[in-house]
């Protein structure tokens, strides 16, 4: 059965032991939870025949576990004027402008002074048109969206307050000027934003009480990056919430948080003490952004212009979005041991160095009605949700299939939530119900990220040759996400079906049943055409932003593939440049090798085990040297003793060589 098709949904026989409340209850469901007997033995776990069990949870677990701020969260739906099920629904559109003034600019500090390297930088950067600094206007304000729209993480008992899509985004900016940022060198631009949500008035005093009324204003205060490139790379994780493997250069804005409040009682490798603005101020230069929501009166002319989005049913109906995954999709190098999750979960076909195809999910609700799960607690007893001992919290089993070419890969889930606002119309309220991991669900006009680099949201391409082929997924594949209406009985209580899926225990697992609208699932595939390139990663794939600086994660070239050390030995490399007036500055990466596919790693710059830069003024009898640890085993296979040597011209215009190395 290919990867893009749908599994039978056969109805083996009805679940008559669930009861429910009424939908009218604003979804706050109390379901029954069926006692059913623990087989005498599964996987490699016995337990006494007749065993009372809930088949979302292990066998053997008698209590549920906690899920931090659900009770909370089905109080707060309460609250909420719920009629987003009903296609009928009267809209009274509202709109509120957004606006805000910045600094844009390109950091200089990294080049050298010598050789005028940074003086043909700057003239670079002055010269760049208006569609560069629109990009890099775009990329800083980017870095809004996590607070904005996970607001309930920051402020008590306040839901989201996003700014509109991108897609009605404007900037008028100033032409490019030499200025300092603090002690900062930098090529910069002044920006004004503008732009108008368009929303529905229901709600909306949700997000904050005064855009209530007409005139009503509000303001939150950020602190962002005049540079937005290359963050992660100069501040690390002081501008995150912790540290994860999660966070890459690509799409740290998606984690980004300027706020200086320590969450441990002492300083850890994952929760560091250094303050963000603080690692802005000394390592980028930072600018004080006030963004400013103000309601005005709705007119279908100012509507008309900022409008956008189209939804495809006037019930719920989810679809993939395009542009995300063309935008945000990248190979990199991992490693992962024997005891990871990622094992655990078949997410990697083995152990050790893998080589990803990492790339961005979306579920978009194109309805007009919304997705709803409500509490995960009240779905386990129909196995649909499972905990999951290794990450230690619920997996949502049938979230997605992913596909390159022959190389199969599966998404679980474990928190479908409203995480951006797609559309910005009068039916995609300004705020969504559905805004934590306590309370799930999809709001109309509202979307659900899984970000290229999370745990899992890959193909694992390690070993395949370079071949053009359809990467994508395939939502909503097994249909337990009901994109049409629910099924009710005369006390307005879901119907469920058992169907011929199992849990990982081999329990039985119930669907809801629903009525689909037609063609349910056909916007539910997304794909784009991605060639693999042997053995590349992003880092050693063009630049596409016109990025320069030893910092950079692309634009590499592997110069040495494979040399040996001894593990855990200091080793001193030296490096010289040939005479070329046209490259006088060349960046110099040593990553990590493995024995087992008998490449580099490709190494991004943060996972580097050196980094330098080599100048024309070096020689072989004076050259830019470099020290650095060999690496050591991670295990019995890859036993280190490896790395190999990644070269770039530091300024990206900059004809291409390789360096001279002394040993």
């Amino acid at each position: 059965m290919g990867l893009c098709c749908k599994k039978d949904r056969v109805v083996l026989s009805e679940d008559a032991n669930h009861t429910g409340t009424k939908l009218s209850d604003h979804f706050n469901y109390k379901l029954s939870t069926p006692t059913l007997p623990a087989p005498p033995e599964i996987h490699g776990i016995s337990f006494p025949t007749g065993t009372p069990v809930i088949p979302g949870l292990l066998p053997g677990m008698t209590a549920i576990p906690t899920v931090p701020g659900q009770d909370l969260a089905a109080e707060n739906a309460k609250l909420f004027a719920l009629d987003s099920q009903n296609p009928n629904r009267e809209i009274e559109g509202a709109l509120i402008e957004t606006n805000f003034k910045s600094t844009i600019g390109v950091l200089l500090d990294d080049f050298s002074e010598s050789f005028g390297i940074r003086e043909k930088v700057a003239n670079y950067y002055l010269g760049q048109n208006n569609d560069f600094w629109i990009k890099k206007a775009q990329m800083q304000t980017k870095f809004t969206e996590r607070r904005q729209n996970h607001r309930a993480y920051y402020y008590f008992n306040k839901k989201q307050l996003p700014i509109p899509p991108e897609q009605v985004w404007e900037f008028n900016l100033s032409k490019a000027y030499r200025t300092k940022t603090g002690d900062h060198d930098y090529i910069a631009v002044d920006g004004d934003f503008y732009s108008v949500l368009v929303t529905d008035t229901k709600n909306i005093n949700r997000s904050e009480p005064v855009l209530n009324i007409i005139g009503g204003k509000w303001s939150d205060y950020w602190i962002l990056p005049v540079d937005p490139e290359f963050l992660l790379q100069r501040t690390g994780y002081a501008c995150v919430s912790r540290k994860s493997l999660t966070i890459d250069s690509e799409n740290i804005w998606a984690y980004y948080n300027d706020f200086c409040e320590t969450k441990q009682p002492q300083p850890t490798s994952e929760h560091p003490a250094i303050c963000c603005v603080d690692e802005l101020n000394q390592k980028v230069g930072s600018v004080n952004v006030t963004i400013t929501w103000h309601r005005i009166p709705y007119t279908e002319n100012i509507a008309k212009n900022y409008r956008f989005g189209n939804h495809i049913s006037a019930l719920s109906d989810l679809a993939g979005v395009h542009k995300n995954l063309l935008e945000e999709t990248r190979v990199a190098y991992r490693y992962y041991g024997r005891n990871s999750c990622e094992l655990h979960e078949q997410c990697i076909g083995a152990s050790g160095w893998r080589r990803l195809l990492r790339f961005t999910t979306t579920s978009l609700n194109s309805g007009k009605a919304d997705i709803h799960i409500g509490n995960v607690t009240d779905y386990l007893s129909h196995g649909i949700f499972e905990w999951d001992n290794c990450h230690k919290h619920f997996h949502y089993q049938h979230y997605a299939n992913f596909f390159y070419d022959q190389a199969p890969g599966h998404k679980m889930g474990f928190c479908l939530q409203s995480s951006r606002r797609y559309f910005n119309t009068e039916y995609t309220f300004l705020n969504s119900l559905y805004d934590t991991c306590s309370y799930q669900g999809i709001s109309a006009g509202w979307g659900d990220d899984y970000r290229a680099g999370l745990s899992c949201q890959w193909v694992d391409v390690t070993g395949l040759p370079a071949q053009t082929a359809l990467l994508g997924y395939d939502l909503n594949p097994d249909g337990f996400l009901c994109e049409g209406s629910l099924v009710l009985n005369d006390s307005n209580a879901i119907q469920w079906e058992l169907t011929n899926f199992t849990t990982s225990y081999g329990y039985p697992v119930s669907r809801a049943k629903c009525n689909f609208i037609n063609n349910w699932d056909a916007n539910n595939y997304e794909s784009i055409n991605y060639t693999l390139h042997n053995n590349l990663s992003f880092v050693t794939e063009p630049c596409t932003r016109s990025q320069s600086g030893p910092l950079r994660d692309c634009g590499f070239q592997v110069q040495n593939n494979a040399i040996e050390c001894t593990p855990g030995e200091n080793v001193t490399l030296g490096f010289y440049l040939r005479e070329s007036k046209q490259t006088p500055s060349v960046t110099v990466r040593i990553c990590e090798s493995s024995r087992v596919l008998g490449s580099s790693t490709h190494c991004e710059y943060i996972y580097a085990l050196a980094n330098t830069i080599v100048e024309l003024s070096s020689s072989e009898s004076n050259p830019a040297t470099v020290t650095f640890q060999c690496p050591i085993g991670r295990d019995y296979i890859e036993t280190g003793g490896l790395y190999s040597i990644l070269v770039a011209p530091t300024f990206i215009e900059d004809e291409f060589m390789f360096v001279n190395i002394v040993k």
